[in-house]
């Protein structure tokens, strides 16, 4: 499995509202920069949406 899907499946599991910290740690070896890519490419997509801002922000998935 490639980084990048390891990361969206890791989202795609998720329930409740999630920081790109939690998704760090299901994800050794995978690089910061790399997460907060997949994260932006998603939220462009419009599967996931921010709440919050700044160093507090999490992030949800929309509803299909």
């Amino acid at each position: 499995m490639s980084k990048t899907d390891l990361i969206k499946s890791i989202i795609q599991k998720r329930i409740s509202p999630f920081t790109l910290n939690e998704i760090l740690k299901e994800c050794p070896g995978v690089s910061r920069d790399m997460v907060r890519y997949i994260v932006r490419k998603l939220r462009d997509e419009k599967i996931i949406r921010k709440i919050g801002k700044g160093r507090g922000i999490k992030w949800v998935k929309n509803e299909k």
